[in-house]
């Protein structure tokens, strides 16, 4: 979205599936910052690849759907950040990897949620950093197989709301997170906490 004086729009949306995508270059879809009022937040970036054996992890440039601000600084107001999807050809829809960053423009009254009208919660792995918030709604439940990464980030999980461990190995927790309710959902499955990292759960949750 376009700088502007007033209110400016969010940052819009990127769905793209692509055999690969290799090289440099940035996606983007930020929210327009401002000089006089409200920023606009970050957008929406979705990225498949599908050739055989092709992964995201060969595209060497950035992604960025990061939360506009006001003021010079770009620190006074801060929108929410946006999210970004990347899924690799041998992962399923419900595989792939979420990420919200807000480059390092932290808020705790601008967040990211995970709108109602968004079927799937499941995803692979959730990666959460620099300044991105995400807010679990009452009772939302969010299913993860793969890993939960928090750097810089933080969680806003409200009464009832799940983060419900899938997968069939071994899920890896890292950095600092504060849950609601945590599950174990197959039995037999490993947990890992990261070195350094810090899980809590909510005065009135539970780890189960």
């Amino acid at each position: 979205a376009f700088d502007w004086d007033y209110y400016t729009g969010a940052g819009g949306s990127l769905w793209i599936t692509a055999g690969a995508v290799e090289g440099i270059g940035v996606f983007r879809a930020n929210g327009g910052a401002v000089t006089g009022y409200t920023p606009g937040a970050g957008g929406r970036i979705a990225l498949t690849v599908t050739n055989a054996g092709a992964t995201i992890g060969a595209f060497q440039g950035a992604f960025e759907a990061r939360g506009g601000a006001l003021g010079s600084s770009y620190r006074d107001r801060i929108a929410g950040a946006g999210t970004i999807y990347l899924r690799n050809a041998d992962q399923a829809w419900n595989e792939g990897t979420l990420l919200i960053d807000n480059d390092g423009m932290a808020s705790t009254t601008r967040w990211t949620p995970i709108v109602p009208e968004v079927a799937g919660r499941d995803f692979g792995a959730v990666v959460l950093r620099d300044g991105a918030t995400l807010r679990l709604a009452e009772n939302e439940r969010v299913a993860v197989s793969g890993g939960w990464s928090n750097t810089n980030g933080l969680l806003l999980a409200e009464n009832g709301s799940e983060v419900a461990l899938v997968g069939g190995g071994t899920v890896a927790i890292d950095g600092t997170s504060t849950f609601h309710r945590l599950t174990c959902e197959v039995p037999g499955m490993n947990v890992a906490f990261g070195a350094d990292s810090f899980t809590r759960i909510a005065s009135n949750g539970f780890f189960l």
